[in-house]
């Protein structure tokens, strides 16, 4: 009987230690967060200001894909699907939409070189682009944009995780390049 509480009290005492031991690591955690300037670990969930005019006038809506930043590579930009709308009561971005800058999403694919353009499949893996669209300069949104295999105007957008039937538009699922 002795041996039996000898025993349970080095287990007690090996599972508080290993709570304190916790502890210490929580706060040394917590303090190494507290000395950095980092405000977002990863930079999945952000918010922007809302485009002016998006969507003829309505707003960004929930599940629309963007692209944030211009350039002239075919793969600049932050590649994202707003997560709320926003509907600007003057037509003056005076809010923010909630985005998600990674994951699969389920969007509208075109498997056409271009918009109007020759029908062309999409296979699994195969990058997908945003073609035309609409660009608001002082919120440096691109949205309302085809995602199809146009690779020469258009912005790499992600990969299409589906088959896409070539000159057929539908629901696919799309991984969001992970890079800039």
């Amino acid at each position: 009987m002795l041996t039996f509480i000898a025993y349970a009290i080095a287990a007690l005492l090996i599972f508080v230690a290993g709570i304190a031991w916790m502890i210490v690591i929580s706060r040394r955690a917590q303090r190494a967060w507290a000395d950095t300037n980092e405000v977002n670990i990863r930079g999945i969930y952000l918010d922007f200001r809302a485009p002016v005019a998006a969507n003829n006038g309505v707003g960004p809506i929930a599940n629309d894909p963007f692209v944030l930043g211009r350039g002239t590579s075919p793969s600049f930009g932050i590649c994202g699907v707003c997560q709320t709308s926003y509907t600007p009561p003057t037509g003056i971005p005076t809010g923010f939409v909630s985005t998600k800058t990674e994951g699969v999403f389920i969007l509208s694919v075109t498997a056409t070189t271009s918009i109007g353009g020759s029908g062309v499949q999409i296979n699994p893996g195969d990058k997908v682009y945003a073609d035309g669209g609409t660009w608001d300069q002082p919120t440096n949104w691109l949205y309302g944009f085809t995602i199809d295999a146009n690779s020469s105007t258009g912005c790499y957008f992600g990969n299409c995780l589906d088959t896409v039937l070539s000159g057929v538009t539908q629901q696919a699922r799309v991984r969001l390049k992970v890079s800039g």
